[in-house]
């Protein structure tokens, strides 16, 4: 009783589908649940409670993940891919959230919808909503680490590498649509496998290497990934050969799709650039760190 299940006719996306429920709606406050998320019943309340002695555009909630059931679930929360997924436990405000669990005020919000040229599966359109009313608001959104909803592993745990590659497909845009966010880095992965077959493509054709450094430049460069996520995880959760190959193959999945998207839309100059996700710079010093030192092996 007192709900209202709208159901569109076609697949409209995640973006387009929330844009609608939206306009359906006329509160004041906007809860954003995605549907592979289990509530605490208190989750309205809590939310309640932060708004009653606060004011912000938004809040963010946090989204726990259960302890990993495999090593795959192992490797994702290694490979640090869910860092903002339950990251309102540790910090007071947040540029962004995550829409499995996210509270907007209507008003702040204005005329701000999520922008339709973003993937129909999702990826970066609930970034560039909440950049968006930060800027216009001229405030981030606090967080509210007691409003708390469980998100189980995706297709129970089982290997699965397409997710990550669709959200960095749609976040390719981001460094377009936020460019002060923007900043440049060494090569990735994916970006070092593509140059280095590229490459030693081109070196074959002018006669300064041999065919099959086309398939040995690129396994080179895997190979040393694979063996500098082993020491950076050995130094800092644990020593695992497979766990290291597993954050590779989930970290490349991410960068590949990232690449693509940029290839997609024609922009070669693409690669390189990444996007700060913390919007404060606090990273970048770290990633670029990291990025050499994988480069150097």
């Amino acid at each position: 009783d007192g709900f209202v299940l709208i159901q569109n006719k076609e697949n409209l996306g995640a973006h387009i589908s929330r844009n609608v429920g939206i306009g359906s709606g006329k509160g004041e406050w906007i809860l954003f649940l995605d549907d592979d998320i289990e509530p605490e019943p208190d989750l309205i309340m809590k939310y309640c409670d932060r708004i009653t002695v606060s004011d912000a555009p938004g809040y963010i909630g946090k989204t726990s993940f259960p302890d990993p059931c495999n090593r795959f679930t192992q490797a994702v929360a290694d490979s640090d891919i869910l860092t903002f997924f339950p990251l309102a436990e540790t910090r007071p405000s947040m540029w962004w959230g995550v829409t499995a669990n996210m509270m907007i005020n209507r008003k702040a919000m204005g005329d701000i919808r999520f922008d339709e040229r973003f993937p129909k599966a999702g990826g970066g359109e609930d970034i560039d909503l909440c950049l968006r009313i930060c800027k216009r608001t001229d405030n981030e959104f606090l967080t509210a680490p007691e409003a708390v909803v469980s998100h189980g592993w995706w297709n129970q745990g089982k290997f699965g590498l397409k997710r990550f590659g669709r959200w960095a497909y749609g976040d390719s845009r981001l460094t377009v649509l936020h460019p002060e966010l923007r900043f440049y880095n060494f090569p990735n992965v994916a970006e070092g496998v593509f140059l280095g077959f590229l490459g030693s493509i081109l070196a074959y054709y002018l006669g300064h290497a041999e065919l099959w450094w086309s398939l040995m430049i690129p396994c080179a460069i895997l190979l040393a990934d694979v063996f500098g996520e082993f020491i950076k995880l050995g130094l800092t959760k644990r020593w695992s050969l497979t766990n290291a190959t597993l954050v590779t193959a989930i970290r490349g999945a991410n960068d590949a799709g990232r690449l693509l998207g940029n290839l997609s839309r024609g922009r070669i100059h693409g690669i390189l650039e990444r996007f700060d996700y913390f919007c404060t710079g606090e990273s970048i010093k770290y990633e670029r760190k990291v990025a050499f030192l994988k480069m150097f092996l």
